[in-house]
């Protein structure tokens, strides 16, 4: 539960510092908070897929998990290399 915690709120600083502040150090701190966040998840990280039991999909916590990651990453990029 923590973990998700930290992904959301590391997501919404992110959103917002994209938005409005540009601060490359803000940046770095909340891809900090969300690789926290991938790291604290203590559920269940995949689950069998409805249609065939081979494939395997994220659980919607983790996948909040991830895709914060992922967006954190986008924006540390784009703040500290200037592509804004």
């Amino acid at each position: 539960m923590i973990g998700v915690l930290l992904a959301i709120i590391s997501g919404i600083a992110a959103i917002w510092n994209f938005g409005n502040l540009h601060s490359s150090l803000l940046a770095i701190v909340t891809l900090i908070i969300a690789i926290a966040g991938v790291v604290l998840y203590q559920g269940r990280r995949s689950r069998r897929n409805y249609s065939n039991h081979v494939t395997r999909i994220f659980t919607l916590p983790f996948a909040i998990c991830i895709l914060s990651l992922v967006g954190n990453v986008a924006v540390a990029a784009a703040v500290i290399f200037h592509l804004t």
